[in-house]
């Protein structure tokens, strides 16, 4: 496994090219970021990991100067990655009820009994909505079990700093610090 100081050489080796995305350290770069990928989601659903590649490669392509401008490349990436494998995940989610719905015979009752997960989803939805940027950035790292060292590293910013955003984020949703 790549250190984050090889991560950083190479970012810069990639930087430093006069088109970056034509560099001729992208293939290493991206042996690196497949292995870390493979280890940043090896707990999650083979569904998931099965497709390592094809994130890796749209993660890269997306996110490829953030990833070399960041002070920590490899934590970026491993954010990047991580949220992209949840999303996924909640696509995925997202799906497999509205097929089992579709397969379903129609049922007798006119009234449908009240979803409580659906009104546990319209919260959530209505409380993201009143996240700035980088606060969903930070709980989303966060729910996909970052380091908060590591958030910090990937946003330039200090451990402190993303203290301070999470404590005043959740006095301000009304969930304690």
């Amino acid at each position: 496994m790549a250190t984050s100081d090889e991560w950083r050489e190479l970012a810069e080796q990639i930087a430093d090219a006069a088109v970056p995305e034509r560099s001729p350290a992208l293939p290493r770069l991206y042996r690196f970021a497949v292995e870390e990928a493979r280890l940043a989601l090896r707990n999650f659903p083979a569904a998931v990991r099965e497709q390592v590649d094809d994130m890796v490669h749209d993660k890269l392509h997306e996110k490829l100067r953030s990833i070399v401008d960041a002070a920590n490349p490899r934590a970026f990436f491993v954010t990047a990655i991580r949220n992209a494998a949840l999303d996924l995940l909640r696509r995925q989610k997202k799906l497999a009820p509205q097929d089992e719905l579709d397969a379903a015979p129609p049922a007798n009752d006119a009234v449908p009994a009240p979803d409580e997960a659906a009104s546990v989803r319209i919260e959530a939805v209505r409380v993201l909505a009143t996240l700035n940027d980088r606060e969903r950035q930070i709980f989303g790292a966060i729910a996909a079990g970052e380091d908060r060292d590591d958030i910090a590293a990937a946003l330039c910013t200090s451990r402190a700093n993303v203290d301070q955003i999470v404590s005043r984020t959740r006095r301000r949703l009304g969930g304690g610090s």
